[in-house]
C-alpha cells in the first residue's frame, strides 16, 4: 500500500461490504451499491485521535461520511474519527 500519513483526528477505512454482486448474480457498478451505512475495518489512525477506535476495529460509518480515494489495495474511505457511529464488538 502507498505510503499515507493520516492528519489530525482521520481514519483510513475499508469497507466490510464491499460485495461487487447481489444474491441473483448481477455485478453492480459502483454507483449502484448501497452506502447508506457502512461496516468497514480501521486499517490505520491518525496521530491525534483519542483512541476511542483503533486499527483493526469494526467500525459503523454513516451515508455520505468522508471521502472515498483509491489505493492500490482498492477503495478507501478517508473520514474523521468524530463520524464512527459506533465500533462493533461482534461483527459477523
Amino acid at each position: 500500500m502507498e505510503k499515507i500519513k493520516l492528519l489530525g483526528k482521520r481514519l483510513l477505512v475499508r469497507r466490510l461490504d464491499d460485495d461487487d454482486t447481489t444474491e441473483g448474480g448481477i455485478v453492480l457498478p459502483d454507483k449502484r451499491r448501497p452506502k447508506d451505512h457502512t461496516f468497514g475495518v480501521v486499517e490505520f489512525v491518525g496521530n491525534e485521535c483519542d483512541g476511542q477506535v483503533k486499527e483493526h476495529d469494526i467500525v459503523l460509518t454513516a451515508e455520505e461520511t468522508g471521502s472515498w480515494i483509491k489505493t492500490d489495495q482498492g477503495d478507501r474511505l478517508l473520514m474523521y474519527q468524530d463520524a464512527v457511529l459506533a465500533v462493533v464488538e461482534d461483527y459477523q
